[in-house]
């Protein structure tokens, strides 16, 4: 059933791709510290799950903690419908990012399929830009891969491979509030406050 094959996913995902998603964590880290943000974006499902990552950013996910700096491509509102209205839909992101990416930003690209126009552009257009990206796919349905740092690792493809996206995002969201606040408290503790 499908749960079953939810926690399957979430197992194999964390045995095998805990190295990949280390890597990215520590590639988000870098960013966030040096003061510039994370922009993230995805298309059907996945469009959710890169919603969900912004949301982890923006807001409190283990416990109260400052907002951190991330963007989600949106195509809600009355911007994504001039957008869809006047894009082709493989340029849909390319005039938000082009507004907001600047150097030292890192992009999350989502795109479970890896035929999806609209990432993959805006994936190009970041590494035209020297931006950083952490692209999160399945290629040929069983290969998933964290593509900027060329690893892919081998899970049995799902029947829906969004899937792959909540797995590594919530590994991923769980991993980065753990090295980032333990690195803070370390710190604090190192250096406490004056009273």
């Amino acid at each position: 059933d499908i749960y079953s094959e939810s926690i399957q996913i979430q197992i194999s995902a964390s045995s095998l791709l805990s190295e990949n998603i280390a890597t990215a964590t520590q590639m988000v880290m870098q960013c966030l510290l040096s003061g510039h943000k994370v922009i993230a974006c995805g298309v059907a499902r996945s469009y959710a799950n890169a919603q969900f990552l912004v949301s982890n950013l923006l807001n409190r996910y283990d416990f109260e903690r400052p907002s951190l700096p991330s963007v989600h491509l949106s195509l809600e509102s009355a911007v994504g419908s001039s957008l869809v209205f006047d894009q082709p839909i493989e340029q849909l992101y390319q005039h938000q990012f082009n507004a907001i990416a600047k150097p030292g930003d890192l992009l999350i690209a989502f795109a479970p399929l890896g035929t999806e126009k609209a990432v993959l552009n805006t994936i190009a257009n970041a590494v035209n830009k020297e931006i950083q990206v952490i692209a999160l796919m399945q290629l040929y349905a069983v290969f998933y891969a964290v593509l900027s740092l060329s690893i892919t690792g081998y899970i049995p493809a799902p029947e829906y491979p969004e899937m792959y996206d909540s797995a590594v995002s919530y590994l991923f969201s769980k991993l980065l509030f753990h090295r980032l606040y333990k690195t803070a408290s370390a710190l604090q503790n190192e250096y406490p406050p004056a009273c």
